[in-house]
């Protein structure tokens, strides 16, 4: 699973810095440019070739993240003075590969923040190891509600619930009697707004350029990977918060860790998987298009947040158990892109003999959640 770790120095020293001015720091003899020309960020990621986890997830973040580092320098209005550099290693989804790659990033190669990692075993033994790092994460690797969370370190580039809401698919399976209507959280984006298509543009315009078959579709019509998009926005994420700390507060990242997490935290854009925000904790922000059927097509109905949405199957399994003929079908699968609730319509069953009273139950179990 896809995790953003920035860089923080064990030093706490706040020190103002103005353009072009020249510190000494405190921590070191050496002589700090200002603003700083050019900053690395880091790789952790499954990369083998022989490593199933390489093509489904490892590649495709890799190539996002060197997309992104790309179109970051070529972008004026994003950290104009300083140039983005990028390392990477392959954990090929190991624990202690990836801590000694972890501590290679953040000892040897001084990298201002890592971009990875796909497994969430590694991704857990990569925050112990970073230890003092805040982290962006698009993983499940911390349990537990906002209020209980022990590290405030901790962000995400998609919700916890948003992970988990397949497996109450499994739900489905013991009601197969059903013939008709739905219940579903599908992957969606606009893909004709302006930043999915440059990105989307991007993508298959070096892939067509280089040698990259691991993940080259076979067609433009062929999906982008999902945990590509993620990689691509967690790159950005890091761009606006260093553009944040570096050209409008003047404070140095590396020795201001405090100011730079909480920059992190209020960062706000619009990414190729939707508006990118985070709560206290760190974790996505994930609005949730409510959509029905009218006449046909789908038409948006509403939204919701993701914490609303995660009591959804909760709530309605207890209906399950009403009846065993009068329940409305629950059934929950991704695709791919951006995130939105699709609501159907409650229809009957293969069962013929339902009482008013059962129908009138089952439409209203759909009405409710229509309208949470």
């Amino acid at each position: 699973m896809l995790l953003l770790i920035v860089l923080i120095q064990e030093f706490r020293a706040f020190a103002t810095l103005s353009p072009s001015t020249e510190l000494k720091s405190n921590y070191s003899t050496a002589t700090i440019t200002w603003p700083p020309v050019e900053l690395t960020l880091g790789f952790l990621g499954p990369i083998n070739t022989d490593n199933p986890d390489s093509r489904i997830a490892g590649q495709p973040a890799l190539f996002a993240f060197k997309l992104a580092i790309k179109e970051i320098n070529n972008r004026p209005d994003l950290l104009p003075n300083t140039r983005l550099t990028y390392v990477y290693n392959d954990t090929n989804s190991d624990v202690g590969q990836g801590i000694l790659a972890t501590l290679d990033q953040i000892t040897r190669l001084s990298v201002i923040g890592i971009v990875g990692e796909f497994d969430s075993l590694v991704t857990q033994f990569s925050m112990l190891t970073a230890n003092v790092l805040p982290i962006c994460a698009h993983t499940e690797f911390l349990n537990g509600s906002s209020e209980t969370r022990p590290l405030e370190i901790h962000h995400e580039t998609a919700n916890q619930e948003t992970l988990i809401l397949p497996l109450y698919g499994e739900i489905v399976q013991d009601y197969t009697e059903w013939t008709q209507g739905f219940l579903g959280l599908q992957h969606f984006v606009d893909e004709n707004s302006e930043v999915y298509t440059q990105y989307k543009n991007h993508w298959y315009s070096v892939l067509n350029g280089g040698n990259t078959p691991i993940i080259k579709p076979k067609d433009q019509t062929s999906s982008i990977p999902l945990i590509a998009n993620f990689a691509y926005d967690a790159c950005f994420t890091f761009a606006y918060a260093l553009h944040k700390m570096i050209e409008e507060v003047g404070r140095d990242p590396m020795l201001n860790c405090e100011l730079y997490m909480e920059v992190l935290k209020n960062v706000t854009f619009q990414g190729v998987t939707g508006i990118v925000s985070f709560l206290e904790y760190g974790e996505r922000l994930i609005p949730f298009d409510i959509l029905n059927f009218v006449n046909g097509s789908l038409v948006k109905v509403g939204s919701m947040t993701a914490e609303a949405l995660s009591i959804i199957p909760r709530s309605l399994e207890a209906y399950f158990k009403v009846s065993s003929c009068s329940t409305c079908v629950l059934d929950l699968w991704f695709t791919n892109i951006g995130y939105t609730l699709i609501i159907g319509t409650l229809l009957d069953s293969i069962e013929t003999n339902l009482t008013r009273f059962e129908r009138k139950l089952s439409l209203c179990v759909a009405f409710c959640v229509l309208h949470l």
